[in-house]
């Protein structure tokens, strides 16, 4: 299965962030929390599996403390974004979708021009984002190569099929209050037909319209009382529309927001073949017992 761009990309992307000392700082503590409910690799279910989507948030919790400085805070983010990158990645092994951090090591070069938004001579891109790629399930991408030229041909290569390429976009926060409006306004910046003020997007090109669908996603912990989010609430309703919808680490809450799991049939649904089940559990067992790059 590592003969595969997707699955080399899905693989080096995750071994990158282990390499983060935002990740290398918490995952002592979650892996056992996670392993108590994946078994252990080899022996892990598509049940059990989908049933961690919903108690990502009591994971990421189980390193939170009171009175913590704004470093402790911007590391949080950047290890739930980890956290949101591997249960994904995780979920779709064996499937023609991989999500990578956004980094310049792992962005196609075609992605990045389509979300480069200009206005006049100034360009800038959304937050620091998530960006999930599904590659035309009938592609021919196996190969003999080592996995540094694999990468590269998978950069490459990427920017040839955008038409029959989906992205999404997925903005990870750890608090939802606060955050809201940010999602909200980047997505009606991506998905308008025609914007104003001398204001453009999309670069060389290439614009999120190229692919053959584009959405935006919020994904939160969240860090505040979830008992507090209705959905009549000013932050829910912010983001009620998203093109790509609202996830976060809970079980699903009617109106407000669905658990982690839901994004993998409501934004992967071609890359699943419009279901998950035990076939993906199988080909998800199947490489870990190969070779457990997710360290769980």
């Amino acid at each position: 299965m590592t003969n595969n761009y997707v699955e080399v990309m899905r693989k080096a992307t995750i071994e990158s962030m282990f390499r983060l000392d935002s990740l290398k700082k918490v995952w002592p503590v979650w892996q056992p929390l996670i392993r108590s409910h994946l078994q252990e690799p080899g022996e892990t279910s598509a049940k059990d599996i989908a049933s961690l989507g919903k108690n990502l948030a009591l994971v990421f919790k189980s390193t939170g403390k009171k009175g913590r400085s704004q470093e402790d805070i911007s590391g949080g983010g950047n290890a739930w974004e980890c956290l949101v990158c591997w249960y994904l990645n995780l979920c779709l092994v064996g499937s023609p979708a991989v999500v990578i951090r956004p980094t310049k090591a792992f962005i196609p070069s075609c992605v990045k021009d389509a979300l480069t938004v200009s206005y006049g001579s100034v360009a800038s891109n959304s937050e620091s984002d998530l960006i999930a790629i599904t590659v035309p399930r009938d592609g021919d991408y196996a190969l003999e190569m080592n996995p540094k030229e694999a990468k590269r041909a998978f950069l490459r290569e990427l920017c040839y099929k955008v038409p029959n390429c989906e992205l999404n976009v997925i903005q990870c926060k750890t608090n939802w209050k606060d955050n809201a409006q940010i999602p909200m306004l980047w997505d009606l910046v991506y998905t308008a037909k025609k914007l104003r003020s001398g204001a453009s997007v999309g670069n060389n090109g290439y614009k999120p319209s190229s692919f053959k669908d584009f959405s935006y996603s919020f994904v939160t912990v969240p860090s505040n009382k979830a008992d507090a989010l209705k959905p009549t609430s000013l932050s829910t309703l912010r983001v009620r529309l998203l093109s790509g919808g609202v996830y976060w680490g809970l079980p699903n809450k009617e109106g407000v927001a669905r658990n982690i799991f839901g994004m993998i049939s409501s934004q992967f649904d071609t890359a699943v073949g419009g279901s998950w089940n035990s076939t993906i559990a199988s080909s998800i067992a199947r490489e870990l017992a190969l070779s457990n790059y997710f360290r769980y």
